[in-house]
């Protein structure tokens, strides 16, 4: 299933994407960075809102930076 990039709130170097149905944070990483490794990125700008070995949850706002 292919992610769209529903990021719509833009904050210079970042963007906020609504976490859909099936998406993962490789899947995100995937999206935007064109590379599933780079998850640590979307972790890292995101310390307040992802925790525990289930960081992400449908509907949740994720910061993506650029």
């Amino acid at each position: 299933m292919a992610i769209s990039k529903t990021a719509t709130w833009n904050y210079g170097d970042s963007n906020d994407y609504i976490n859909e149905s099936g998406d993962s944070l490789s899947k995100i990483a995937q999206q935007f960075y064109e590379d599933a490794s780079q998850y640590a990125k979307i972790v890292n700008a995101n310390r307040e809102a992802i925790k525990g070995a289930n960081p992400i949850f449908l509907g949740q706002k994720s910061r993506v930076r650029a």
